[in-house]
This record gives structure tokens, C-alpha cells and sequence, in this order.
């Protein structure tokens, strides 16, 4: 059985269940995980500090590395080698085509880097402090976390990768929130990946709270007693606001 984790991520406070152990050392070594970021072993309790686990801190990289070679390069005289010319009145006309090609960059970038929203209903959640951003699967189920005025209780809303929740499936109580998603989970033969969006003003404690109820639902036993998977991954997107 492959060794997985539980990632929590500080900065944007998300947390990555059942994540194998190559996959968090690729992410140390991209710097989507820094040294203050939290892991567990998956099934326990106990949090640690990315950076005081010895089997991940080797993988963060050092700032205070640099090589003597590109310190002597730095302090190298740097000839130009450029040809100085007078600008004649035929020059003043600006050449446009790098200016076009720097935009049409831009342009594709804020394409990529342009987020979905998940429902009509949009729930107010924190804005994630990383430069990444998963991106949304059409197949995953997500599952709406709403603050209503004074109320301790969150409303809930469920649907399936960027479409709205139907209007049977929004202003939810937990436990209905919870029966809507198991029957989406036996309705399909493949294991499914589940996406909490929490209000930024509900506490980390609602929303793991939440996560236990479909914990309980992530395995199960077909007729001949084979131990099957209903869920792939759970992750939740939400902010430590009255939670431990």
C-alpha cells in the first residue's frame, strides 16, 4: 500500500487528502509547499510542520545557494558590442510588431490563468494567496458551504463540475447535503473527486466536520464483498475563522 499524506496548505488554509508521497515531494520541489505548510500521515490526527519532517525538508529549496561561478559571471565586464547610430527623421515611425507580439502573450495568458465559477450561486470564499490553481474537472462533484446572516448552521448547495446546483439540490441542511452526494457517488462505477467551497467566514471546524460525514462514504463492500472506492480525493477551499 503506497504511503499518502494529508496536505494542508497555510497560506490559502486548503487542505489535500490521500495525497502519495512522490506527489508531495514534486510540489516541495516546485515551491507550491513551503516550510510552514502542515502534513499528516492520512487516518491520523496530528499535524507537522513541512519543514521539521525530515523525509520533505531536504526537498524545499535553499535561498542562500549560489553557485561561485555565476558570482563570477556577475562581476564580469559586460561589453555591449552595441553600434551607436544617429536616429534620422526616417526613424521616428515606432515599430509596432513587438508591442502586438508582447499583447497577443498577455492575452493568452489571462486566458489560462482565467478561474470558472461553480455556481450562479457564488458563495464568498477566500482568495487563495499561490499562484496555483487546480483546475476544475467537468466529472467532480462540489458541494456549496454558505454563511446566511447570523446563523451558526451553513446552507448547503450541490453540483457537478462548473454547472449551477439544481433547485432541489440548493439551501440544504448537512444531512441533506450529505444523502445528495452519496446518491450522485452510487450513480456512477468510477471513484469521484469531491470540491468544498467554503464562505470565508465559516470556521475550519464546520467545514472538516463536513469532510468526516463524506469520509464515511469513501469505501464500501459490493455484493461479492469486495472492498471498493466511491471517492478518489477530497478538498475543501475555505479560511481558519473561529476554528482550532
Amino acid at each position: 500500500m503506497r504511503t499518502a499524506f494529508d496536505v494542508w496548505t497555510v497560506a490559502s488554509q486548503t487542505v489535500y487528502r490521500a495525497v502519495p508521497y512522490n506527489v508531495v515531494t514534486d510540489w516541495v520541489g516546485q515551491g507550491r509547499l513551503v516550510a510552514d505548510d502542515r502534513l499528516r500521515l492520512s487516518g491520523t490526527e496530528v499535524w507537522t510542520r513541512l519543514g521539521d519532517t525530515a523525509a520533505f525538508a531536504t526537498y524545499l529549496p535553499r535561498a542562500d545557494e549560489k553557485s561561485i561561478g555565476d558570482e563570477a559571471e556577475a562581476l564580469e565586464k559586460v561589453e555591449l558590442g552595441m553600434e551607436v547610430r544617429h536616429i534620422d527623421d526616417e526613424d521616428e515611425d515606432v515599430d509596432m510588431i513587438p508591442l502586438i507580439d508582447i499583447s497577443l502573450v498577455l492575452l493568452i495568458f489571462f486566458m489560462m490563468t482565467s478561474t470558472v465559477s461553480i455556481s450562479k450561486n457564488s458563495i464568498d470564499i477566500p482568495e487563495s494567496l499561490q499562484a496555483y490553481k487546480p483546475t476544475v474537472d467537468p466529472d467532480e462533484i462540489w458541494v456549496g458551504m454558505d454563511k446566511v446572516g447570523t446563523s451558526n448552521e451553513p446552507i448547503y448547495s450541490v453540483g457537478v463540475g462548473t454547472k449551477p446546483a439544481a433547485k432541489e439540490e440548493e439551501h440544504l441542511t448537512k444531512e441533506q447535503a450529505v444523502m445528495a452526494v452519496k446518491t450522485k457517488l452510487e450513480s456512477r462505477h468510477d471513484p469521484s473527486k469531491i470540491r468544498i467551497s467554503a464562505h470565508k467566514k465559516l470556521s475550519v471546524d464546520q467545514v472538516q466536520d463536513f469532510m468526516g460525514e463524506l469520509e464515511k462514504m469513501r469505501t464500501y463492500l459490493s455484493p461479492s464483498k469486495e472492498k471498493l472506492t466511491r471517492i478518489e480525493s477530497i478538498s475543501a477551499e475555505t479560511s481558519d475563522k473561529g476554528g482550532s
